[in-house]
């Protein structure tokens, strides 16, 4: 009888992803913010505070575009676009791939998709479906269940290796749809 495979932690699927990033160094500074805020029910990105017993934390702000990412590193939004365009990635697609990893890691939890939608700020789960369906091109039901491993070597081919800043990629005309 053989084991099943081991897979990833969401913190090391999101390394490779994040060591993936051709740069430069403030941009990938924001990816790694938004990669690792807190979300509850991931593994690895709950901070202690707000897990303490008794203890309720604030609510964050869901870091979920270039404008949030680039208020928190106190730079423009501008800055962050055209500096990852110059290296032939798109960050609004890379910030989109990191939002769709926490969503396959919540759901490898076992939380419910209206849960991942409120803890990934959507309005509703039709916002997550829509979401997911452009940027997969599949449907959450038709969504394998995959292995986090699997979907950071999607957004790695898709973000930095899928050409579609070029036209040759089979994304193409998908960047710029709003998330």
């Amino acid at each position: 009888m053989s084991e099943a495979p081991q897979t990833s932690s969401f913190v090391q699927a999101a390394e490779f992803f994040l060591i993936s990033c051709p740069g430069p160094a403030l941009a990938q500074r924001g990816l790694r913010l938004a990669t690792f805020q807190p979300v509850k029910g991931i593994p690895g990105l709950v901070t202690p505070e707000s897990s303490a017993p008794g203890r309720q934390a604030p609510p964050k702000k869901y870091f979920r575009s270039m404008v949030d990412v680039a208020a928190k590193l106190h730079l423009r939004p501008e800055y962050l676009s055209d500096s990852a365009l110059k290296r032939g990635w798109s960050y609004s697609r890379a910030l989109r791939w990191i939002r769709f990893l926490h969503g396959m890691a919540l759901r490898r939890e076992g939380v419910a998709a209206d849960s991942i939608a409120w803890r990934l700020a959507f309005a509703d789960i039709a916002g997550w479906s829509r979401f997911t369906e452009r940027l997969t091109g599949r449907t959450l039901g038709k969504l394998p269940r995959a292995s986090l491993d699997y979907w950071a070597w999607k957004a790695v081919d898709d973000t930095f290796l899928g050409l579609s800043l070029i036209g040759l990629g089979k994304n193409m005309g998908n960047d710029n749809q709003a998330p």
